[in-house]
C-alpha cells in the first residue's frame, strides 16, 4: 500500500493536537531507553520525536515511497540523522543485529489481515526484545460505518487545491475495505487525481489480548487513545493500545 499517493499521507491527518500526544506517550514509555524499534515507521513522526530527545531509532520501512518520505524529512534535520536509521526490511521476516529496550508498531497491525502474518510479526518483535524489553502496539477494534465516496477534507496550498474523499465497504465481519480518492485543482481546474485503496482488519479486544498472551508478554497497561485514556469497553473505543513486557519465566 501508499504506492500512489503517498505525498498526501501527513496532508489531512496531521492533527497537532493528537500528534502531540502521541509523542508525549511514546516518549514517556521510552524513557532510559538507548535504542527503539519502530515498526512500521511510516513518515517518521513518531521516530523524529523520540530522536530529538537523543533516543536511537531503528525504522522499519517496507514501502518504498514512504520510506523516501522519511529520508527526505531527514535531508532537512540533519541533528537527527545519525539517530535515525531507516531501514528496508519487512515486518515478518526483518532480522537486525542487536536488541531493543522498547519496541513498537503503531497504526500496522489493523493492515495485517493474514493471521499467519501476523504471528510472524509478532514473534519477530518479541525475537528483537531485550529482556523485560517493553512492547506497545495498537489495533482496530471499531468505528468504521460503510459510506460511499464521501468528501472528507480539503487543503489549499498557495492557489493550488487539494480534496479528499473517502469510501468505505465491509467486506466480511471483521474485513473492510477503504479507499482514498485525492483530487487536485488550480483554480477549479482538475489537474491532478490519484487513488489508494487498502483493506482493514477489525479485531476483538480479547484477539488482541490472546495475540500478547501467545507470545509470552505480560500486559503492563491497556489505553484507548494516546492521550493515555485508560480502555474502557463499553465506551466503545476504536483502539485498543496495549503496552506489555516480554515474559522471561
Amino acid at each position: 500500500m501508499y504506492m500512489h499517493a503517498t505525498h498526501f499521507y501527513d496532508l489531512f491527518d496531521f492533527d497537532t493536537q493528537e500528534t502531540n500526544a502521541q509523542e508525549a506517550f511514546f516518549l514517556s514509555h521510552a524513557e532510559g531507553c538507548k535504542y527503539v524499534l519502530d515498526v512500521g515507521a511510516g513518515s517518521g513522526t513518531i521516530a523524529f520525536s523520540l530522536a530529538r530527545h537523543g533516543i536511537s531509532v531503528a525504522c522499519l520501512e517496507p514501502s518504498p515511497t514512504m520510506r523516501s518520505l522519511l529520508i527526505s524529512r531527514l535531508a532537512y534535520a540533519m541533528e537527527l540523522q545519525k539517530y535515525i536509521t531507516p531501514l528496508p526490511y519487512n515486518a515478518i521476516d526483518f532480522r537486525l543485529s542487536r536488541l531493543f529496550s522498547l519496541v513498537y508498531s503503531s497504526n500496522v497491525m489493523h493492515l495485517i489481515l493474514d493471521e499467519g502474518e501476523r504471528t510472524k510479526v509478532m514473534s519477530n518483535i518479541v525475537h528483537h526484545l531485550e529482556p523485560r524489553g517493553k512492547v506497545i502496539v495498537d489495533f482496530r477494534i471499531g468505528g468504521l460505518t460503510t459510506k460511499e465516496r464521501e468528501f472528507s477534507g480539503e487543503l489549499n496550498l498557495g492557489e493550488i487545491q487539494y480534496r479528499r474523499y473517502t469510501s468505505v465497504e465491509q467486506l466480511e465481519e471483521n474485513k473492510w475495505s477503504y479507499i482514498w480518492f485525492f483530487e487536485v485543482y488550480d483554480r477549479d481546474k482538475q489537474i491532478e487525481a490519484f487513488q489508494e485503496g487498502f483493506q482493514i482488519r477489525i479485531d476483538r479486544p480479547e484477539a488482541c489480548r490472546e495475540v500478547f498472551a501467545k507470545h509470552r508478554l505480560s500486559t503492563i497497561a491497556e489505553y484507548s487513545d494516546y492521550s493515555g485514556t485508560a480502555f474502557e469497553p463499553t465506551e466503545r473505543p476504536n483502539r485498543l493500545i496495549i503496552v506489555g513486557r516480554r515474559d522471561m519465566k
